[in-house]
C-alpha cells in the first residue's frame, strides 16, 4: 500500500506542477528581479528571472512561459526593442507580455498597448495591482 500510495502522491504533484502557470521576468536590477520573483511564486506561480533582453533572446523557444514582464530600460536592448523583436519569432508571438517602468504612466501605457502589450505596470510597482495584473491575464 504504501508504494501505491507514493506514486498516487507522485501523479497528484506531477499534475499540479502541470497547471503551474509559468513567468518570465527580464529586469536587470538583481535586487528587484529577485523582489518581483518572491512575489510571484509566492502567488504559486513557476518564476524564470533574466536580467538582459539579449538572454531572453537566446532562449529558442518561449512557449513553455505563459506570461513575460519586461522591465522597458535595460542595457543594450531595451524592452521596447525586445518586444518588437519578440513579436517577430513565433514563440514570441503570441506571448502575453506585461510592461514595467518608471516613465510616465500614460505615455508608456500607450506605447504597451500600440506595441500589443497585454498590460503595463509602473515602477515602483504596487504588489497588489502587479497580482491583480496577472490573474487577469492567467486566469
Amino acid at each position: 500500500m504504501d508504494l501505491l500510495r507514493k506514486m498516487q502522491v507522485a501523479r497528484i504533484r506531477r499534475s499540479i506542477e502541470e497547471r503551474r502557470r509559468r513567468i518570465l521576468l527580464v529586469d536587470d536590477d538583481r535586487l528587484y528581479l529577485t523582489m518581483l520573483a518572491d512575489l510571484l511564486c509566492a502567488e504559486g506561480w513557476d518564476v524564470t528571472g533574466v536580467g538582459s533582453a539579449e538572454a531572453v533572446l537566446e532562449r529558442s523557444d518561449l512557449t513553455h512561459f505563459d506570461l513575460a514582464m519586461v522591465d522597458v530600460v535595460l542595457p543594450k536592448l531595451d524592452g521596447i526593442s525586445l518586444v518588437q523583436r519578440l513579436r517577430e519569432t513565433p514563440s514570441g508571438a503570441a506571448l502575453p507580455i506585461v510592461l514595467m517602468s518608471s516613465s510616465s504612466p500614460e505615455q508608456m501605457s500607450r506605447s504597451a498597448f500600440d506595441l500589443g502589450c497585454a498590460g503595463f505596470v509602473t515602477k515602483p510597482i504596487d504588489d497588489r495591482i502587479v497580482i491583480e495584473t496577472l490573474h487577469r491575464l492567467l486566469d
